[in-house]
């Protein structure tokens, strides 16, 4: 009768290995695994999980083993290994059984040993819950041309399909100018408005390079001079999130031109692709310049 070990133990038959997968944003790194077996014989033995460099970014990476189980026995050890330093982002990775020849899909897998972020040491047996994968920074500016009329300066960032996002803090900061600015920050669901996160009245102000941050419960931080002649100061969300083809907008509208709009959001991010951002302007042909669009 096959005995089996203190927990915890994995079972693991002849021919079976060891499979790492990989979740990463961005590249950078090595992670390999390291796993020990000891078998219903009495003998021992260890399975090397060859390091992989994460060089897929926005992707999976698989990591393959060095060698199978030459009998059948128990996975009594083991952790996953990685380059933490040169890790970019929150690298999440899961350790299956595996049978057959090196197929890997899911028919293949026979039970899950391991699961974390290698920010922290992941061991056998540890199994922490997916989460937020890394700090996503997105900054970049909107330079008008002298093209009459309304000029509705954006940046517009969506998620992806099985991404979402959850907004930290950020800011817009106006074009230098006296001219009637309005500044607002708001998530729809590709065309319906769903809330705003800054300004949810879209009002304007004519302060000349005017700071405007979100989230927050107040906009008491508008800037003092602007909340004299404005009607920005009300409530607003002080949390964000942003899903699949839900869009994270944000505005500023004026009859200006000529004048530079800059717009700041920094996000945690839950997926495995990096969010699309684009900047716009709807009057002529601006200058769209972003300086940050990655994860840390």
């Amino acid at each position: 009768m096959e005995g089996r070990p203190g927990a915890p133990a994995y079972r693991i038959r002849k021919g079976q290995w060891i499979l790492l997968d990989i979740g990463a944003l961005k590249s950078g790194g090595t992670i390999g695994g390291v796993f020990f077996v000891d078998y219903d014989d009495g003998t021992s033995d260890r399975i090397d999980v060859a390091p992989v460099s994460i060089s897929l970014g926005e992707n999976d990476a698989l990591s393959l083993p060095n060698g199978k189980a030459t009998k059948d026995g128990w996975v009594t050890a083991g952790y996953v290994i990685s380059t933490a330093s040169a890790i970019v982002g929150a690298v999440y990775v899961q350790a299956y059984i595996m049978e057959g020849s090196g197929n890997v899909d899911v028919n293949s897998i026979r039970q899950k040993i391991c699961e974390g972020y290698t920010s922290e040491e992941i061991d056998l047996g540890q199994f922490d819950r997916l989460d937020y994968r890394a700090t996503y920074v997105f900054q970049g500016t909107v330079a008008e041309d002298a093209t009459a009329g309304t000029h509705v300066c954006t940046a517009t960032i969506t998620p992806g399909a099985g991404n979402s996002l959850e907004v930290v803090a950020g800011q817009i900061t106006v074009g230098a100018t006296a001219t009637a600015q309005g500044a607002f920050v708001k998530v729809d669901d590709g065309t319906n408005t769903l809330y705003h996160l800054l300004n949810g009245e879209e009002s304007t102000a004519t302060v000349s390079g005017l700071v405007a941050h979100f989230p927050t419960t107040s906009e008491s931080n508008i800037g003092e001079t602007a909340l004299a002649a404005s009607s920005f100061l009300h409530a607003v969300p002080n949390r964000g999130f942003v899903s699949g083809s839900m869009r994270l907008i944000l505005t500023v509208t004026t009859a200006a031109v000529s004048v530079t709009q800059t717009f700041a959001v920094v996000c945690r991010v839950r997926g495995l692709g990096l969010p699309t951002a684009t900047l716009a302007d709807s009057v002529g042909a601006p200058t769209l310049t972003t300086n940050t669009n990655t994860v840390f």
